[in-house]
C-alpha cells in the first residue's frame, strides 16, 4: 500500500463502512430518483449528513420535479446542488413550488440557468425567487415568462436587482405586469450593473410613459446590451424616447420593437437616434405598420450607419418605393448583412431594385424577401433542391423523392435550412408572386455574385420567362449551392437546364 494520507492501516474505520454503504446507495450510474434514499441517510448522524452532502449525483429535471412536487425543500436543494441548468417549462408548478425553491436557493452554490416559465407562479412565487435573488451569487440566468406575474411580482424582482451582482439574463415576456411593475423595472436598470439581457416583451401592457422611462434609465446604463419590448404599446411616443436614449447609449447593441404601433413617425425617430449610435448592431421594427414614408427615413440612416448588421422591417407596408429607398441605401453600406423585407408588398419593381442594390453591395449574406402578396392562386406545396457543385441536371424519381444525380438531390423544406446554417442564407423571395421580371433581375444578379450560397424562390408564379433567366445565370454562377423553389418551377427549371447542356 503506497504510504501518505489515504494509505490504509489494516484498520477498518467507521468512515470507510459509510463510504461503502453510499457507494452502494446510491451508484454512479443509477438514474433513479435517489433524493428520499438521500434525504433518510442523511438524518442517521452527524458523519453520514457531512458525507451526503458532499455526494454528487446529476440528476434530471423530471427528478428535480418529483422533489418539488413532495414539497421537501431538502430534498430540492440537494437536487438543484447537484444541477446548473434547470428546466421547468410548462410542470404547472404553481406558488408552492415556486417557493419551495426559492427557499432552496439560500445556499445553492452550483445552479447557474433556471427556467421556470409557463409555470403560473403568479406574484407569490415571483416575490419568493425575486427575495433568493438579492443575496444569490451563481445564478446567472432566470426566465420567469408566462407566469401571470403582476406589478407587485414585477417590483419584488425589481428590488432584488439592486443588490444581486451576478445575474445577466431576464425572461419576463408576457406576464402582463402594466404600468407600476414596467416603472419598477426601468427604475432598476438605472442602477443594475451586470444585467446584459432584459426580455420584456408579448402583452406586459408596457406604455408612452413605461418606454420613457425605460430609455431614461437606458440612457446611463452601461452594461445592458439586449433589450426586447415586442408585443407592447409604446406608440410614437415611446419610440421617440428610446430613439433619444440610443443616441446617448453606449452598450445596448440589440433592440427589437416588432408590434408597438410605433408607425412612420416612430420609424423617423430611430432613424435619428441612429444616427448617432455607434453600437447598435441588430434593429427590429417589423409589424408596426411603416409606409414608404418611414422605410425612407430608416434608408437614409443606413447610408450613413457602419455598426448595424441585422435589420428587420418586415410585416409593414413600405411598397415598392420604400424598397426602392432601402436598395439605394444599400449600395454604399458595407456592414448589413441580414434584411429582413417579408410581407411588405414591394412587387416586381420593389425586388428589381433590391435586386440591383446587391450587384454592388458586397455584405449581405441574408435577405428576406417573402410573403409580398400571399394568398394568391398560385401558391404551391414547396420542396427544394440541393445543389453541389458541379452542378449536373437529371430526372427526378417520383417514387423515392430524389433525383438520381449525385449533385441535386429533392428534399423537404427544413432539410435545407438546417444543413446549410450557419452558412450564408438568402431566403430570397419564398411566398411572393413577384413574377418573371422581379426574377429576371435576381438572375442579372445572380450571374455576377461570388458571395450568394443560398436562394430561396419558393411559393413563385416567375413564369418561364423567369425561369430561364435564373437558369441561365446559373451557367456562370459559382457561389451558389442551395436553391430552394416550388415544385411547379422545379419542373420548369429542370427542363431549361437540359436545353442548355448543363
Amino acid at each position: 500500500m503506497a504510504a501518505g494520507r489515504d494509505a490504509w492501516n489494516g484498520i477498518l474505520q467507521s468512515v470507510d463502512v459509510t463510504r461503502i454503504i453510499f457507494s452502494c446507495l446510491f451508484p454512479r450510474d443509477n438514474k433513479k430518483d435517489g433524493t428520499e434514499t438521500w434525504t433518510r441517510a442523511r438524518s442517521v448522524c452527524k458523519m453520514w449528513r457531512d458525507m451526503a452532502d458532499t455526494l454528487y449525483i446529476p440528476f434530471s429535471n423530471q427528478v428535480l420535479l418529483f422533489a418539488i412536487k413532495s414539497g421537501n425543500v431538502l430534498r430540492i436543494w440537494f437536487v438543484l446542488q447537484q444541477t446548473q441548468v434547470a428546466t421547468l417549462k410548462s410542470k404547472h408548478i404553481g406558488r408552492k413550488g415556486a417557493v419551495a425553491i426559492a427557499q432552496s436557493l439560500a445556499n445553492n452554490t452550483t445552479l447557474t440557468i433556471l427556467n421556470i416559465n409557463y409555470d403560473g407562479i403568479k406574484n407569490q412565487g415571483a416575490a419568493a425567487i425575486a427575495q433568493r435573488l438579492a443575496n444569490n451569487t451563481t445564478l446567472t440566468t432566470l426566465n420567469l415568462g408566462y407566469n401571470y406575474i403582476r406589478s407587485e411580482g414585477a417590483a419584488a424582482i425589481a428590488q432584488s436587482l439592486a443588490n444581486n451582482t451576478t445575474l445577466s439574463t431576464l425572461v419576463l415576456n408576457e406576464n402582463q405586469f402594466k404600468n407600476d411593475g414596467a416603472a419598477a423595472i426601468a427604475q432598476s436598470l438605472a442602477n443594475n450593473t451586470t444585467l446584459t439581457s432584459l426580455n420584456i416583451s408579448r402583452k406586459n401592457h408596457i406604455g408612452t410613459q413605461e418606454a420613457a422611462a425605460i430609455a431614461q434609465s437606458l440612457a446611463n446604463n452601461t452594461t445592458l446590451t439586449t433589450l426586447s419590448l415586442s408585443f407592447n404599446e409604446i406608440y410614437r411616443e415611446g419610440a421617440a424616447a428610446i430613439a433619444q436614449s440610443l443616441a446617448k447609449n453606449t452598450a445596448l447593441t440589440s433592440i427589437s420593437m416588432y408590434e408597438n404601433h410605433i408607425g412612420s413617425q416612430g420609424a423617423a425617430s430611430i432613424a435619428q437616434g441612429l444616427a448617432s449610435n455607434s453600437t447598435l448592431t441588430s434593429l427590429d421594427i417589423g409589424g408596426n405598420d411603416l409606409d414608404s414614408v418611414g422605410a425612407a427615413a430608416i434608408a437614409q440612416s443606413l447610408a450613413n450607419n457602419t455598426t448595424l448588421t441585422i435589420f428587420r422591417i418586415h410585416y409593414n407596408q413600405i411598397g415598392s418605393e420604400g424598397a426602392a429607398a432601402i436598395a439605394q441605401n444599400l449600395a454604399n453600406n458595407t456592414t448589413l448583412t441580414t434584411l429582413k423585407l417579408s410581407h411588405n408588398e414591394i412587387g416586381s419593381q420593389g425586388a428589381a431594385a433590391i435586386a440591383q442594390s446587391l450587384a454592388n453591395n458586397t455584405a449581405m449574406t441574408t435577405l428576406n424577401l417573402s410573403n409580398q402578396n400571399i394568398g394568391k392562386r398560385y401558391l404551391q406545396t414547396t420542396h427544394n433542391f440541393v445543389i453541389n457543385k458541379p452542378f449536373k441536371a437529371s430526372s427526378p424519381n417520383k417514387k423515392s423523392g430524389t433525383f438520381s444525380s449525385p449533385f441535386l438531390s429533392w428534399n423537404p423544406p427544413l432539410t435545407v435550412l438546417q444543413t446549410t446554417l450557419p452558412l450564408p442564407l438568402l431566403k430570397f423571395l419564398a411566398n411572393n408572386e413577384i413574377v418573371r421580371q422581379g426574377a429576371a433581375a435576381i438572375a442579372q444578379s445572380l450571374a455576377n455574385s461570388t458571395t450568394l450560397t443560398t436562394l430561396s424562390l419558393s411559393y413563385n408564379y416567375i413564369g418561364r420567362q423567369g425561369t430561364a433567366s435564373i437558369a441561365q445565370s446559373l451557367a456562370n454562377n459559382t457561389a451558389l449551392t442551395s436553391l430552394h423553389l416550388s415544385v411547379k418551377v422545379q419542373q420548369q427549371l429542370h427542363r431549361v437546364l437540359q436545353s442548355f447542356d448543363l
